[in-house]
């Protein structure tokens, strides 16, 4: 239900949306400060953050590529060439990587979210089995997983599983949100 509302926002409303969220993450403290920043390349009626990239100039973005049943992290800009992948989703055609724990910030997608930073994706784990290290690793502190959203898309309960990997933050039109 949430995805189709997320794919049914009017292109006017989708835009002043994300520009709001975009604006909200420029002026975050813990983006300010990134330097390296994994970011997805919009899909499904996800948040688009095109504009983010472009109007940062301090910053290099790595967009995920899908490899078998995990993630790897490829440099990206607003001039990338991107393909399809089989799932619809747009990923860099280069292939410069780099190790998801060299990564300062991690903007993540999501389907719905809740106040306990519980993350509902597409269903394929990629983002959970990817940055597992996280959670078990308690002396680990980066990268930090953001997720990106609408407002609608918190809900009051999500199952979490024994493997979900939990978020730092969420951020949406119109707040941020930091989770303990």
């Amino acid at each position: 239900m949430i995805r189709a509302e997320r794919k049914s926002l009017s292109l006017g409303e989708r835009a002043l949306a994300d520009k709001s969220l975009i604006q909200r993450l420029k002026n975050f403290p813990v983006f300010r400060r990134a330097k390296r920043i994994g970011i997805y390349l919009a899909f499904d009626g996800e948040p688009e953050l095109s504009r983010l990239i472009a109007a940062s100039c301090s910053q290099k973005f790595f967009a995920p590529i899908l490899l078998n049943r995990g993630l790897a992290f490829s440099r990206f800009s607003k001039n990338s060439i991107t393909k399809t992948n089989r799932f619809g989703v747009p990923e860099p055609i280069l292939r410069n990587y780099a190790e998801p724990d060299s990564l300062d910030l991690i903007l993540t997608p999501l389907v719905a979210f809740n106040n306990k930073g519980v993350r509902l994706g597409l269903g394929g784990g990629h983002y959970d089995r990817c940055f597992g290290f996280l959670e078990t690793h308690s002396w680990r502190s980066r990268p930090i997983l953001l997720g990106i959203g609408y407002e609608f898309q918190r809900v009051s309960s999500i199952q979490a599983e024994k493997w979900d990997v939990h978020l730092w933050g969420a951020a949406t039109e119109l707040t941020m949100r930091r989770f303990s």
